[in-house]
């Protein structure tokens, strides 16, 4: 019986060298996985020589994600690699004219989902060249159109197309009018940028881009180019930008007296929040005015005035006067103005 106790020790022992070896085995295979997950996680996280910050990784895992989920992210891939392709085939116009054709034609079809791959870093330069062919106003035509709908449908392209100099050939297209078609396009392009970045239109002088040729425009595009100044005058930088409206005042001024509501609202915007900016400095202010901007104005408020202008809603009548106080308040000279013209029994 001892010895058989001391055998079935042995075994016992014998199983434990089994147990141990087989935890050994067991702790081996495990720090393999952990291997195995350490090297993913780089992949992940920390990349390679090549790819330091596993951006390229990480972009490659997401992409293929994306495509799962989005199944038609994954089939306009392949499609915009050979639009990308066919646009930059310099000297080869046909082909760049298909290329833009179908790129024109995909944009207008798709949502934002579905347009997750296409890269603006890569095209939207290739589009602002194109804008340029001088000798191929299709081509100018259709980048510009590209390029427009790029902005409606990617709000977040917007930065790209001004970063890569979209603005000055947008502007150039209606600083100096040859074809009608592409002025237009321009000017609807200028109207997508114009809500994000309203400062850098002033700078490039997009307000003028908008206002010198405005009677060429039908109605529509008239209130297109006023939609976009008046963007352009909400996001107007707090230091003195004079200079780059100074211009763009006799037009606006003028524009109260038109007889389309909506045109008078835009450029009574733009006067309001142009005097606001102004508010501190009397001479500018006075500048602001000397182009019939007082007359104008009362003349809109004043019930005798307001049966031979447009009508006007009650946020342009707030506007108006909100307008008329802040260029009293801000220049002695144009209060004289004011009573001049019978503002006080304007306002009874």
């Amino acid at each position: 019986m001892r010895q058989d106790a001391y055998d079935h020790d042995d075994l016992d022992e014998e199983e434990y060298d089994d147990d141990e070896e087989y935890d050994e085995e067991d702790r081996d295979g495990e720090d393999e996985d952990r291997e195995e997950d350490e090297e993913e996680d780089e992949d992940e996280q920390g990349g390679d020589e090549h790819d330091p910050s596993g951006l390229q990784a990480l972009l490659r895992r997401l992409g293929g994600g994306l495509e799962d989920m989005i199944p038609a992210a994954g089939q306009t891939r392949g499609r915009l690699k050979e639009i990308l392709g066919g646009l930059r085939a310099d000297g080869d116009d046909t082909r760049q004219i298909m290329a833009l054709n179908e790129l024109c034609e995909l944009l207008v079809i798709s949502s934002e989902e579905s347009l997750i791959t296409l890269s603006v870093d890569a095209f939207v330069p290739v589009l602002v060249n194109l804008m340029q062919m001088e000798h191929n106003p299709d081509c100018m035509l259709l980048a510009a159109r590209a390029l427009t709908s790029m902005a409606d449908i990617l709000p977040n392209s917007r930065g790209a197309i001004v970063h890569y100099g979209a603005l000055p050939a947008f502007c150039s297209r209606l600083l100096t009018i040859e074809y009608i078609d592409l002025a237009e396009q321009s000017l609807q392009a200028l109207e997508k940028l114009s809500q994000d970045h309203g400062s850098s239109c002033l700078r490039e002088g997009a307000m003028m881009a908008c206002l010198s040729y405005l009677d060429f425009f039908s109605l529509g595009m008239q209130r297109v180019a006023l939609q976009t100044a008046a963007n352009v005058c909400r996001q107007l930088p707090a230091s003195d930008c004079w200079d780059q409206l100074s211009d763009a005042v006799p037009v606006l001024t003028n524009l109260l007296m038109h007889d389309d509501a909506r045109l008078v609202e835009s450029a009574c915007t733009c006067l309001t929040l142009i005097a606001a900016n102004l508010s501190s400095q009397p001479q500018q202010l006075q500048a602001l005015c000397s182009h019939g901007l007082i007359p104008n104005a009362t003349r809109l408020i004043s019930p005798s005035g307001s049966a031979t202008a447009a009508p006007v809603g009650a946020s342009t009548y707030h506007g108006l006067i909100r307008l008329i106080g802040t260029c009293c308040k801000g220049s002695a000279d144009v209060a004289e103005q004011l009573l001049r013209n019978g503002l006080p029994g304007t306002l009874k």
